[in-house]
């Protein structure tokens, strides 16, 4: 299904996922969290702003139903993912730094993933991101999705494993490095139950709460005004009217 945020229509629209905001527009952010819930927030103030996070480590690990990469920062961070070519995906951190990363990914392939690599860049509207480049093995239909202050790359891969190729963090259980194996994942959401709004310390917040967790397929940020985010979920109906009004800041 697809949800959007204001009556008008755009022409132009690329893809993105959840980022924090600024400018007259008003940039949104989006997280998917495994608790049933889409937070869409980041109604900020205008004004550049340092980075304010730092991307901390980053392991893979490869399980049963495939490769999961593992991102953490320093504190919950809005990000953005591009796919320049099918065999790379790039989740830039916003206003984050990736000085003193510390990438746990060996240099071989882990599973489905070829190998991992961090640098600082700077966005299109001049924004300070960590970039982290995740190289596939083959051609496949990556998922990403963030808990707290952790992003996942999910990297599905149907070959046999060949012995263990973890790459847990120092110091921590080998089960801390990545999600739980797909088998033990609760269902999927099918409905979109409800949608709630208030307003939070990065300014309005919009949650999608379904019957199960909801995992965006795409986010796409209209370019015409009033600017809108799209959001698609494969499969999932809305139990909610066509249009929910907010009223609160810029929704």
């Amino acid at each position: 299904m697809r949800h959007n945020w204001t009556h008008a229509t755009g022409a132009g629209r690329r893809r993105v996922e959840p980022i924090a905001g600024r400018g007259m527009a008003a940039w949104m952010a989006l997280a998917v969290v495994l608790t049933a819930t889409v937070v869409v927030g980041g109604f900020a103030p205008p004004g550049a702003a340092p980075p304010r996070a730092r991307l901390s480590e980053i392991s893979a690990m490869a399980g049963p139903g495939g490769t999961s990469v593992r991102i953490e920062a320093s504190e919950p961070v809005a990000y953005v993912t591009t796919r320049p070519d099918p065999l790379t995906v790039l989740v830039d951190l916003r206003h984050a730094t990736a000085s003193g990363a510390v990438n746990r990914v060996p240099a071989s392939p882990v599973g489905g993933v070829a190998a991992v690599t961090v640098e600082d860049a700077t966005a299109t509207d001049g924004t300070a991101v960590a970039r982290v480049r995740v190289m596939l093995a083959s051609p496949g239909e990556p998922k990403v999705r963030s808990e707290r202050n952790v992003i996942h790359v999910d990297v599905a891969d149907d070959r046999p494993l060949q012995g263990p190729r973890a790459t847990p963090s120092a110091g921590k259980p080998a089960a801390a490095a990545g999600p739980a194996a797909p088998g033990a994942a609760p269902q999927a959401a099918t409905r979109i139950e409800a949608i709630r709004a208030a307003s939070g310390p990065r300014g309005v917040e919009v949650a999608l709460v379904g019957n199960g967790p909801l995992v965006a397929t795409s986010a796409e940020m209209t370019k015409e005004k009033p600017v809108r985010l799209v959001l698609d979920f494969a499969d999932v109906r809305p139990g909610v009217p066509a249009v929910t009004q907010v009223g609160k800041g810029v929704v």
